[in-house]
């Protein structure tokens, strides 16, 4: 676990696997409470809707990677999965729709217009 880089920096460059998700967690709440903390979702390098999905499904980090490594929102990501391959498996266009579904959940998906 590098102390310089946020876990999904980490993750996106090959410093971390998503195994270690619960090792930066235990980082962040072992913090001292010096009143400088961030919130969670900002220690982990995640927007909050970002957040609000691997929460709920650590297996969604895989495709806030994948978003990351286009340089897109996890949004227009999984608008537009098929363009980025990740309709290639039906497990891959399975686990998307896990994800779209968790978008929908919080309240994220459909975008507001």
């Amino acid at each position: 676990m590098s102390d310089a880089l946020s876990f999904v920096d980490a993750l996106v460059n090959g410093h971390a696997t998503v195994d270690e998700y619960d090792d930066y967690v235990e980082q962040w709440h072992d913090a001292p409470d010096d009143g400088s903390a961030v919130p969670l979702h900002e220690f982990l390098g995640l927007t909050w809707a970002e957040y609000q999905v691997v929460a709920r499904d650590e297996g969604a980090f895989r495709f806030v990677a994948a978003a990351r490594r286009q340089g897109i929102e996890l949004l227009q990501l999984m608008e537009h999965k098929g363009q980025y391959g990740l309709a290639a498996r039906s497990q891959d266009l399975d686990s998307a729709k896990q994800v779209i579904d968790l978008l929908t959940a919080a309240g994220i998906y459909p975008p507001s217009k």
